[in-house]
């Protein structure tokens, strides 16, 4: 087999692989803020197309249908945060386990380098669950101030 064409399968299949890593969500580092957990399909996002978040968890705090849940893509040139209805008609006491799934749609953008965060917020703006995921090669920042959260 000729050397270029083992080089040009050694490249598409590092390239499949470094798409086929899945998105990890961590904690968004404020504190006094609870983890939650989101999945995400397709994963990786695909730009400019719609893309489901399955966001759960269990918050130290009561909830109504007045929190609302919050999908920010930061990076450059990315639009606001996508504001959902947590629930419609929901009460959730605090140590209770909660699931919702968002069609989300994804910029039809996305730099090599980019951010996903999902929070949830009371009706008094108090944050009750977070998580963020950076993808490509950008490092996360050293604070908490350093995030694009709305304070």
């Amino acid at each position: 087999m000729h050397p270029s064409f083992i080089f040009a399968f050694i490249l598409l299949a590092t390239l499949s692989m470094v798409n086929a890593i899945p998105t990890i969500f961590g904690s968004c580092d404020i504190e006094n803020v609870i983890k939650i957990s989101v999945n995400l399909n397709p994963d990786p996002v695909v730009p400019g197309q719609y893309d489901i978040f399955d966001v759960s968890g269990t918050l130290d705090s009561d909830f109504t249908d007045t929190a609302n849940i919050y999908v920010e893509y930061f990076g450059k040139d990315l639009d606001d945060p996508i504001l959902f209805q947590l629930c419609k008609g929901c009460q959730y006491k605090a140590k209770t386990p909660f699931k919702i799934s968002l069609n989300v749609y994804t910029p039809s953008v996305l730099s090599d380098s980019y951010g996903i965060m999902v929070y949830i917020k009371s009706e008094n703006l108090d944050y009750l669950g977070c998580a963020m995921a950076l993808v490509g090669d950008e490092s996360p920042p050293k604070d908490a101030s350093a995030l694009p959260i709305p304070r």
